[in-house]
């Protein structure tokens, strides 16, 4: 089962009565179900990444990017093969680098 919003729980903890309400925004309604959000769900801390970690990540997003390029550029080739234009996966190769 898919976790409930922390917006909707706090809403229902909010909402005792019989009726359903969503208060307007800047009301002091409003500013009462955000402090039971807030206590229902606390802001995690994020973890700080080592200097390693970081370049680490920073390469592997650049060498994805790379691939990404490559794959369109493959693509593009294969596409003029389809149109009708055979080519060798020689020329295929050729039309990728060029």
């Amino acid at each position: 089962m898919a976790s409930t919003n922390s917006w909707i729980q706090a809403l229902r903890e909010w909402n005792t009565d019989d009726k359903w309400c969503v208060p307007k925004k800047g009301t002091e309604e409003y500013k009462e179900v955000m402090v039971i959000n807030r206590r229902l769900n606390p802001k995690q801390k994020k973890e700080k990444l080592t200097s390693k970690q970081r370049s680490d990540a920073i390469k592997a997003g650049k060498k994805r990017k790379k691939q990404r390029e490559e794959n369109k550029e493959i693509g593009k080739a294969q596409r003029k093969a389809k149109k009708g234009k055979k080519m060798s996966v020689k020329d295929m190769v050729k039309a990728v680098e060029s």
